[in-house]
């Protein structure tokens, strides 16, 4: 049987490469690969998550009123354009600062209806216009819309300065003791004043001592028809003032109520509640300080208190607080070379005793 021969021949060659594996040294071990180096990475900058900040809204465009109102506003200044030479003011200095005190005019005229601004823009003078318009009716003051002022370019009465040698004599002459009687207010205040400037104040209300009017300050001289009252060393104020002769002298603190010389008694310029008064050979005209002029009624007359001056105008279409007509009136009382308010001759005139 051949099977058998086969069988004996697979075992030997089996044995024989069995053999061969004994002899041969054995493989060295694989030296494992080195590990690549542990570079330190930076870190990674966290996500930008955060938006660019998105462009600011452009302004709405302005409306049809900025313009109306601007219009308005030159039309204002067109109107005052007479009224400077008067009030002594120099148009090229004059437009800035007028434009400047228009801002206030320009906020409340664009908060007025369009029927309202259409008015003042078709009126000659929007000064005059403002109250036949009817633009404040109703209004806060705070909303009320006003033409702008000049007052602060007119320098009219701006006080001239004393001399050394006449402030010294004025604040001799005004040495010993002066009384004001008040009759309206039923007050009597003495003045006893030395010949430095001291002052000793006394008074009486309804004939009885009124010591909390009771005070010590002293007086002094430095300009034209103003006395400076030192209440004490820090606390001062310019009073209205005039020695009339040797025996009066007025005065108040309140320097609207003002003394006004006579260039001539044919030509002066007087003002009463921020309206100055031209008066010249019987003409008289009246200019507020917002550049408005009008005509007035001017005289000279004898009245109780003495000779005096009275004035009356009205603006146009200007209205009261109850809505009627505004019809001004004032007196002043003449003094030698001038003319002294009439609420200040009452209320601050002096008498030496």
């Amino acid at each position: 049987m051949r099977l058998p021969i086969v069988v004996v021949m697979l075992a030997a060659a089996f044995a024989f490469s069995a053999c061969n594996k004994e002899g041969e040294k054995p493989a060295a071990p694989e030296t494992p690969a080195a590990a690549p180096a542990d570079t330190p990475k930076a870190p990674a900058a966290p996500a930008d998550t955060a938006k660019a900040p998105a462009e600011p809204a452009a302004p709405p465009a302005p409306g049809p009123e900025v313009a109306q109102c601007q219009k308005i506003l030159d039309a204002c200044w067109k109107a005052v354009q007479p009224a400077l030479p008067l009030l002594k003011i120099d148009p090229a200095a004059a437009e800035e600062p007028y434009r400047k005190a228009g801002e206030k005019f320009l906020a409340a005229c664009q908060k007025l209806t369009p029927e309202q601004r259409e008015c003042l823009e078709k009126a000659e003078n929007p000064i005059a216009a403002i109250d036949p318009c009817k633009v404040n009716e109703g209004k806060d003051v705070n909303d009320k819309l006003f033409a702008p002022s000049l007052q602060y370019q007119i320098k009219l009465f701006e006080p001239e300065a004393l001399s050394e040698k006449d402030a010294a004599a004025l604040q001799k002459a005004m040495a010993g003791t002066w009384v004001n009687d008040w009759k309206k207010l039923k007050t009597v205040t003495t003045w006893t004043i030395k010949p430095s400037g001291e002052v000793t104040q006394k008074a009486k209300r309804e004939g009885k001592p009124d010591p909390g009017q009771d005070k010590q300050f002293k007086v002094s001289f430095t300009h034209k028809n103003r006395m400076k009252v030192q209440w004490n060393e820090s606390s001062s104020q310019d009073f209205m003032f005039l020695l009339d002769g040797k025996k009066v002298f007025y005065a108040g603190g309140n320097l609207a109520y003002g003394v006004f010389p006579m260039t001539t008694p044919d030509a002066f310029v007087v003002k009463t509640s921020g309206d100055y008064v031209f008066f010249e050979k019987d003409k008289c005209q009246v200019v507020s300080d917002t550049g408005w002029i009008t005509e007035g009624k001017c005289k000279f007359e004898k009245q109780k208190a003495g000779k005096m001056f009275t004035v009356e105008y009205q603006f146009p279409g200007k209205l009261d607080l109850t809505g009627k007509a505004s019809v001004m009136k004032k007196s002043f009382v003449v003094c030698g070379k001038f003319l002294v308010d009439d609420f200040l001759a009452e209320a601050g005139k002096y008498v030496k005793k």
